[in-house]
């Protein structure tokens, strides 16, 4: 089920009741495309070693933050019938601005990418931890905090990685 399918009745509205079913395919579809980001990020940008090496390390967590949802998901079991309020708008847009971004010609400096990836980032904890007050699941609250604080500090990353590697200076190759 793609991301679309789990908006597709919802688009009009801003907060929808989905159940923890939709929810977790809507986490491992975030994750997911995150992950797809950085791993595009690490092939656009494959002459800078530093950025290589940097943006295929957060890959590595993105696709290790999907793993988790899956398996936290996997443990509520049961419980996957109950609901959460969530703004299908905002997932929505949140693939929009990813899909818009590589499609940027000619491809963002490495400044640009980095300062892309931190909004989204930040603007990724501040869904999953809004996720999280709203949960019914105590287990899968504390998932999603801690998806939403490893977020942050994914943040951090890109900005220290950008105050030490003079990002103005590398220029994107031209993939697709």
């Amino acid at each position: 089920m793609s991301i679309a399918h789990i908006i597709a009745e919802e688009t009009q509205y801003s907060n929808v009741k989905l159940p923890l079913s939709k929810l977790k395919t809507a986490l491992t579809h975030i994750e997911r495309l995150m992950a797809e980001h950085y791993e595009w990020l690490a092939l656009v940008f494959s002459t800078n070693a530093h950025a290589t090496k940097f943006f295929a390390d957060m890959a590595r967590a993105e696709r290790e933050h999907e793993r988790l949802v899956e398996l936290g998901f996997r443990l509520a079991g049961e419980r996957l019938d109950l609901t959460v309020c969530v703004d299908v708008l905002d997932l929505r847009d949140t693939f929009a601005e990813v899909s818009r971004f590589r499609s940027i010609t000619p491809r963002p400096t490495l400044k640009e990418a980095l300062d892309f990836s931190r909004d989204l980032e930040k603007h990724a904890a501040e869904e999953h931890l809004g996720t999280a007050l709203a949960s019914v699941d105590p287990s899968l609250s504390d998932l999603i905090q801690r998806l939403g604080s490893d977020d942050l500090h994914h943040a951090k990353a890109l900005r220290t990685f950008g105050e030490h590697h003079r990002p103005e200076a590398h220029i994107a190759l031209s993939v697709n």
